[in-house]
C-alpha cells in the first residue's frame, strides 16, 4: 500500500521532524 503514509513507520509526517535531528546525531538519518 503506497497510499498509506500514516501507517508507514518510515513515512510518518509527525516523525520526520523529530526523527531527522535525532537520527542525524546518531548518524542514521543522513
Amino acid at each position: 500500500q503506497h497510499e498509506a503514509p500514516q501507517h508507514s513507520p518510515f513515512k510518518m509526517p509527525e516523525l520526520p521532524h523529530m526523527d531527522l535531528p535525532e537520527l542525524g546525531m546518531n548518524g542514521k538519518g543522513h
